[in-house]
C-alpha cells in the first residue's frame, strides 16, 4: 500500500530534518500544488498510524529525490512546425532520456531543424526522428512514437508546447510516481498563453503495451480500450497553438470536422467527440446552431436524458456551455432550468451559481423596466382623471416608485430629480428616508457631485 502524507506532516518533517534546499523547495511548493490540484487528496488518504513507519517512509523521498531510479521520455508528432519546434525541442533537451518524434508530412524546415538539432544535441536526451505518412488518424502517429519509447515514463507533448523552465518531473515522480498504481495516467497542466486558461490533461504515464491512444482528432488515451483514471499533477507546459493565426494557417477547423465525424461514426454514444466537434465550432457557427446540437443531444423537450456516467467528463462541460449561450442570450428561463439540471446531477459550481444568480439579476432587470413603462404610461394616459381618494396628490406616490426604480437601473441624477418632484406631495416618510439612506450610501463609491 503507498502511504501518502498530509501535508502538515511532510511540513514538519522538513522543519525537523537536514534535507537540502532543492528538496525542501519541492516539498514546498509542489506538495500543496498537487493537494490542491486533487481537492486536497493528501488530506484524505490513509497514512500510517506509526510514527517510525511515517519517518521512514519520509526518508525514503529523500532518497528518492538523490537517486533518479527510472527514465522518462517525450513522444512527439509534427507537421509543418517550423515556427515552434526548436524551443519545443530544447525546453526538454538535457532533462528527459529519450525524445522520438514522429513527422507526418513537413514541407517546410521542421526536419532540417530536428536534424541539426540532433546532430548538434551534446546532453544525454536521445533523439529518434521517424517519418510517417498522414493517415487522417493523429493516433496512429501518437502510438507510432509510443512504439519506440523505451523509457520508464513518457509524457506526450505538442510541437507548439514548451516545458516550463520551474517545472521537475523527476522530483514530482520521485515522490509520487508510485501513486499511479491507483490510477492510469497524470494530468498535466497546459497553460494557454493566447486565451490566458489552464487545463488538466491525460499526458505522462508508465509505458505499457496497453496503453495506446484512439481517435482521429482530439486523440484520447485509454488502456485497454478503455478511457484512464487520471490525477493532476502540477507539471506545466506553455502552449500557444490555438492564435486565430495559426488556426487559420493549419485550416484546423476544417480538418477537425471531417475527421472528428469519423470519429462519431465509429462511437456514436461517446460524448467525447460531440462536445469536440461543438466545441471546435464556437466562433464558425451561430449561437442558436450550438445550442440547438446540445439540447438534441442532452434534452429531450426541455427534460434533461438519462445520462451515461461515462459520458459524465463531458456532458457537464457541454451543459455549462449551453449555461453560457442562454446567459449571451438573455434567456433567464433556460438559464436556470439548464442550472437546475446541473446541480440536480452534479452539484452545484460556480458557474451555475454564477448565471444562475446573474438570471435573477436579469429577471429583476426586466421587471425594473416593465414597472418604469407601466407607471409612465398611467400617468400619461390618466393625467387628468380624478382618482377617488388618491395616496398623494398630483401622482406623486408614483413617481416615487419610479424614482427607486431609476435607482436599481443605476440612473442617479433622474432618479433624484423624480424624488425632488415628489417629496412635497408624498408622506411616507419611512420610504423616503430609507431612499435618502440608499443615496448617500450611493456618493460615498461613486462621489458624483449632484450626489
Amino acid at each position: 500500500m503507498t502511504i501518502i502524507y498530509t501535508t502538515e506532516q511532510i511540513n514538519n518533517y522538513i522543519q525537523n530534518n537536514d534535507m537540502s534546499e532543492t528538496s525542501k523547495e519541492f516539498f514546498n511548493d509542489y506538495i500543496t500544488l498537487f493537494s490542491r490540484a486533487n481537492n486536497n487528496l493528501l488530506e484524505k488518504c490513509d497514512i500510517s498510524r506509526s510514527e517510525n513507519v511515517r519517518k521512514n517512509q519520509l526518508d525514503i523521498f529523500e532518497k528518492k529525490i538523490k537517486e533518479k531510479t527510472f527514465s522518462l521520455g517525450v513522444s512527439m508528432i509534427v507537421f509543418n512546425e517550423e515556427r515552434c519546434i526548436r524551443r519545443a525541442v530544447q525546453s526538454v533537451l538535457g532533462i528527459i532520456d529519450q525524445l522520438v518524434i514522429v513527422d507526418t508530412g513537413s514541407t517546410d524546415r521542421t526536419i532540417p531543424i530536428i536534424e541539426e538539432i540532433s546532430c548538434d544535441n551534446k546532453t544525454k536526451t536521445k533523439i529518434i526522428l521517424l517519418k510517417q505518412k498522414w493517415t487522417d488518424s493523429f493516433s496512429n502517429a501518437r502510438n507510432l512514437s509510443l512504439d519506440y519509447i523505451d523509457t520508464d515514463w513518457c509524457l506526450t507533448m505538442d510541437a507548439d508546447e514548451t516545458l516550463e523552465k520551474k517545472t521537475n518531473i523527476y522530483l514530482f515522480l520521485s515522490v509520487f510516481g508510485e501513486i499511479l498504481k491507483k490510477y492510469d495516467v497524470f494530468s498535466v497542466c497546459i497553460v494557454d498563453t493566447i486565451k490566458k486558461n489552464e487545463s488538466y490533461v491525460p499526458r505522462l504515464f508508465l509505458v505499457s503495451e496497453n496503453i495506446r491512444y484512439v481517435g482521429h482528432v482530439h486523440e484520447e488515451l485509454r488502456v485497454d480500450n478503455t478511457p484512464t483514471k487520471s490525477l493532476s499533477a502540477p507539471i506545466f507546459l506553455n502552449h500557444d497553438g490555438y492564435s486565430e493565426k495559426i488556426i487559420h494557417a493549419k485550416n484546423k477547423y476544417t480538418r477537425n470536422m471531417r475527421l472528428i465525424t469519423k470519429d462519431l461514426q465509429n462511437e456514436p454514444k461517446n460524448h467525447r467527440w460531440s462536445f469536440y466537434k461543438i466545441r471546435d465550432q464556437i466562433g464558425s457557427i451561430n449561437q442558436s446552431n450550438i445550442i440547438e446540437q446540445i439540447n438534441e443531444l442532452l434534452y429531450k423537450g426541455d427534460q434533461l436524458r438519462e445520462l451515461d456516467i461515462r459520458n459524465s467528463s463531458y456532458d457537464l462541460p457541454l451543459l455549462n456551455m449551453l449555461s453560457f449561450f442562454y446567459y449571451s442570450q438573455h434567456d433567464s428561463r433556460n438559464i436556470q432550468r439548464v442550472c437546475t439540471d446541473i446541480v440536480s446531477y452534479f452539484g452545484e459550481n460556480s458557474n451555475t451559481l454564477y448565471f444562475d444568480i446573474l438570471s435573477n439579476i436579469y429577471k429583476v432587470h426586466n421587471v425594473v423596466e416593465t414597472s418604469i413603462n407601466r407607471l409612465v404610461k398611467y400617468e400619461q394616459r390618466n393625467k387628468c382623471i380624478d382618482e377617488y381618494q388618491p395616496i398623494a396628490d398630483n401622482y406623486s406616490h408614483l413617481d416615487f416608485l419610479i424614482a427607486i426604480l431609476l435607482l436599481y437601473k443605476g440612473n442617479f441624477e433622474l432618479s433624484i430629480n423624480y424624488m425632488n418632484i415628489t417629496k412635497d406631495n408624498f408622506n411616507d416618510k419611512f420610504e423616503l428616508q430609507r431612499y435618502d439612506n440608499i443615496i448617500k450610501e450611493a456618493s460615498k463609491y461613486f462621489k458624483e457631485e449632484k450626489l
